[in-house]
């Protein structure tokens, strides 16, 4: 597959759609049997949905590459919130890979802001008390300004790491950006520069060092009596020397 900025990141997507289907799957049976046994039967619920659009999200290819993408990082903004409330620390998991999925398959401010969203969402957990008990820092009092170091201390790291691989990332795409303009202005001065060649009186052609022809202009493919430049291309004049004596002596002799 041809690397370029239309589809390098879609060959991306469809890489983590693959790593979550595999690995959901490892984790989904002993997590919904934990769940059952524990009667968290939301998080049954969350775990199955989740895996079922992931699953959706990878074979179904017709659905657009954006539409998937934010899909995906939303799938994993939701597992985060619902495990922070019903399960507890596993939750800072997928929400860094909220932000950070949305830094690789969206770019740097689209994860940025997915980092802001998710420091905000572990904030409004905080403030209304619905985050699990064992998110709180050990020896710390269960009230707002401890979770608020909590978030304070997720929202740096989450940041960090989110701007280092959108760093990363949007310069891998600034990269081929500049290699696809310098292909197409070279692929354009190729096409005028072959225009200019074929339309000279005078046969001009190129060989390679056994004397075979690499390309030649349709005044030299009309001189051998061919029609198409694929017709002499690896050719000798060796070649042609032979294919015209064979004619002549195969023709008729004239009375």
């Amino acid at each position: 597959m041809t690397i370029d900025s239309d589809n390098w990141r879609d060959g991306l997507l469809k890489v983590m759609l693959r790593v979550s289907v595999f690995l959901g799957a490892l984790v989904y049976v002993p997590s919904v049997y934990v769940a059952i046994r524990a009667g968290l039967f939301e998080v049954v619920a969350i775990d199955t949905i989740a895996l079922a659009l992931v699953v959706g999200l990878l074979v179904v290819p017709q659905i657009p590459y954006r539409v998937r993408a934010v899909a995906l990082c939303a799938i994993y903004y939701a597992l985060g919130a619902g495990l922070l409330i019903w399960v507890g620390s596993v939750s800072q998991i997928y929400l860094f890979g909220f932000s950070i999925a949305a830094a690789m398959l969206l770019g740097l401010r689209a994860g940025l802001i997915a980092a802001a969203v998710s420091s905000v969402t572990m904030v409004v957990i905080g403030a209304v008390g619905l985050m699990a008990p064992e998110m709180f820092l050990p020896n710390w009092s269960h009230d707002f300004p401890s979770w608020v170091v909590v978030t304070l201390n997720f929202a740096l790291v989450n940041t960090l790491l989110t701007m280092a691989i959108g760093t990363v990332i949007s310069a891998i795409n600034r990269a081929l950006q500049r290699e696809i303009a310098a292909r197409t202005s070279l692929d354009a001065e190729r096409k005028l520069l072959r225009t200019l060649l074929d339309t000279l009186p005078d046969a001009v052609f190129t060989k390679d060092m056994q004397g075979r022809y690499v390309n030649a202009n349709a005044a030299s493919i009309a001189l051998v009596g061919l029609e198409r430049e694929e017709q002499m291309v690896g050719k000798t004049d060796f070649d042609f020397f032979l294919d015209r004596q064979s004619q002549l002596d195969a023709a008729p002799p004239q009375a």
